[in-house]
């Protein structure tokens, strides 16, 4: 494959000090530092919106509940103290209409509601039921409590639990009763499912190592067997449908007809399989030395898993506080009131500060993900780029840290930017998707749809092309949008082996899952029902009734955490394909004796892609026919 095409100068080389890859050199002083500047501005931005929300608004306003007069229980405000009264009652639970604050919720239905007629009410345990009885139908001045009450939320919901079954119905408390057991079941068998948590993760492990030492005859073995797979199926349904070709009735011949052609359709297609192969065999392997080389690279360097765990629980936090900023800037927002309902009314520069605050939200988001990319970026550079063990860093997830901090956080502030302009669109027309929706113009709501995807489509474009451009950027040290036109025209530059290598490194990252989740689920299900392996002698330390559930709980646990470790493997293998093609490209430049750093099995793809080169060059050199001058 021809480096120098329509798609760019193959790759500058690297800053090298005593024969070693200077990574130190790469980076100089903060990139787009300008993005960053505008980044920060809008993080000072939603401060100041939080601050202005925290000293001037009553969040309680969103919460507490509001009785049939407009007030709110629990509250001082509008010149009505209810502060004595947080609770709101329904006499009549069907009935929203009637819904007053009181001091505390009756724990039995042996009590007597008293309606004070300004919005509050009292129970009296002294009037006897018989007596509890309204004046008249419009009055509701008194009504007998039905069913003992707890608070929930600040509202006076039916308590269960002190529910008889004259009182509820059987299926209301079969319910209840199923729902407690559920939880108190969690409860009990809260620590098998962190054991299937650490689980996913050695078994995770573990599929790396056993890939790293059988990973080639695995695959191969899975395409033959594919392979002949596909053929048997196909040679089935051709025989079986001309052997019922022959006796079928002529109403019933379409049918073998169908069936003939299905397996002709799975040869033809088995046997394009097999000439696709073939021909795409060295990239297989390509691809399968990458993902060993990956799998390398975690395995020197564990503290990567702990780089995911850490990001997350800073989206959290991050997503905590944008929430409590949203919550606290509504409770400032002009409200009406009617009856026991309330409605924001949102002024124009309200709708422009939440739009604001949304998008921030949406870029520290990206900006958190762009970081986590980087930093695996730049570990698994620095390891690529390595020719001996004492060559790498002895820290380098902090040494990445280091450099990101100090040189690329203008760089990822500008990629975040691009993706979640994109995401803020696609809510945008998410919400005309809904108003569209519910006006039930068919004709919009289709075109909106069309919108969407493609919007979709792009973003997950940008997503992949922001992704390899942070690799570019860790190594050569360069601005985003440089390292981004570097990466696309290096992907352009191969594109069929990016595209296999994606396709295969996500095949074995999907096995490696599910195969590590399943294997948590195992060890839990024998955890919890010894007796189905050992006999009934052996009893299960969790005493716990719904054992499926936990089991459900453990493998949605086991599968997030396979999947967050794994998906560290994927990335790592774009990165160390980044890194294959750069050092290729390097290579094959021939400048200043660059020597390459590939290992010696992607040393071998290198070298195979260099022969073809070399003889696709001579064959077109002897194809070129020397002008012949007329009259010498």
């Amino acid at each position: 494959m021809s480096k120098e095409d329509d798609y760019g100068e193959p790759t500058s080389d690297l800053n090298m000090k005593d024969g070693k890859a200077d990574f130190s050199a790469n980076h100089g002083c903060c990139r787009d530092l300008y993005c960053l500047i505008i980044f920060a501005a809008g993080i000072v931005g939603v401060i100041i919106v939080f601050a202005l929300g925290f000293s001037k608004g009553h969040p309680q306003t969103l919460i507490y509940p509001i009785n049939m007069n407009g007030k709110f229980c629990g509250l001082n405000k509008d010149g009505t103290n209810l502060k004595d009264f947080p609770y709101l009652y329904r006499p009549i639970i069907t009935n929203n209409t009637i819904e007053v604050c009181v001091k505390e919720c009756p724990v039995t239905n042996n009590t007597c509601f008293i309606n004070d007629k300004d919005g509050t009410g009292h129970f009296d345990g002294a009037i006897a039921p018989e007596e509890c009885i309204p004046s008249s139908l419009e009055a509701f001045d008194k009504l007998p409590n039905l069913y003992p009450m707890t608070d929930l939320v600040w509202r006076c919901v039916p308590n269960v639990k002190g529910i008889t079954q004259q009182v509820m119905p059987a299926e209301y408390t079969a319910f209840y009763d199923t729902f407690t057991t559920g939880v108190n079941d969690l409860i009990e068998g809260w620590w098998v499912i962190l054991i299937a948590a650490v689980l996913a993760v050695i078994f995770a492990l573990l599929w790396t190592l056993i890939f790293q030492c059988c990973g080639k005859i695995c695959i191969w073995i899975c395409i033959i067997a594919a392979i002949i797979l596909i053929f048997i199926a196909g040679l089935w349904l051709l025989i079986y449908g001309f052997d019922h070709y022959k006796d079928a009735l002529q109403t019933e011949k379409t049918n073998s007809i169908v069936i003939i052609v299905v397996g002709v359709i799975l040869i033809v297609a088995d046997v394009i399989f097999v000439l696709i192969i073939l021909f795409l065999r060295s990239r297989i392997n390509l691809a399968i030395d990458l993902i060993i080389e990956a799998g390398k690279v975690l395995r020197n360097t564990l503290s990567l898993i702990l780089v995911p765990l850490c990001y997350i629980l800073i989206f959290l936090i991050v997503s905590g506080l944008f929430i409590v900023t949203f919550i606290y800037y509504c409770s400032i927002v002009e409200m009406k009131i009617e009856g026991g309902n309330r409605e924001l009314i949102f002024s124009k520069s309200d709708r422009l500060v939440l739009l604001f605050t949304f998008f921030m939200f949406l870029w520290v988001m990206f900006f958190l993900v762009a970081t986590d990319q980087a930093t695996i970026a730049g570990v698994g550079a620095s390891f690529y780029f390595s020719r001996t063990a004492d060559d790498r860093p002895t820290f380098p997830v902090a040494l990445t840290l280091k450099t990101i901090l100090l040189h690329h956080l203008g760089s990822l502030a500008v990629g975040s930017f691009i993706i979640a302009v994109v995401a803020f669109i696609r809510a945008i027309v998410l919400y005309f998707q809904q108003k569209a929706k519910e006006a039930k113009n068919s004709a919009l709501k289709c075109f909106l749809s069309c919108v969407q995807c493609c919007l979709g489509c792009l973003q997950r474009i940008l997503e992949f092309l922001t992704s390899n451009a942070y690799i570019v950027m860790m190594i050569h040290g360069k601005g985003f949008f440089h390292s981004a036109i570097d990466a696309l025209k290096l992907l352009l530059r191969n594109p069929l082996r990016t595209f296999i290598i994606n396709k295969i490194a996500g095949f074995i990252i999907v096995i490696g899952i599910l195969a590590s989740s399943l294997l948590s689920i195992i060890v839990s299900f024998i955890i919890l029902r010894p007796d189905f392996i050992g006999g009934k002698e052996y009893s299960s330390p969790v005493h716990v009734f719904y054992w499926w559930l936990i089991l459900f709980f453990c493998f949605i646990v086991a599968f997030a955490v396979s999947y967050m470790f794994l998906n560290i493997l994927n990335y790592l293998v774009d990165v160390i394909f980044m890194c294959f093609l750069q050092d290729e490209e390097m290579s094959s430049s021939g400048k200043g004796g660059y020597r390459t750093f590939a290992s010696d099995d992607l040393k071998a793809h290198m070298n195979r892609v260099a022969e073809d080169d070399e003889k696709r060059k001579n064959e077109k050199d002897s194809k070129r026919v020397e002008p012949v001058i007329v009259g010498e």
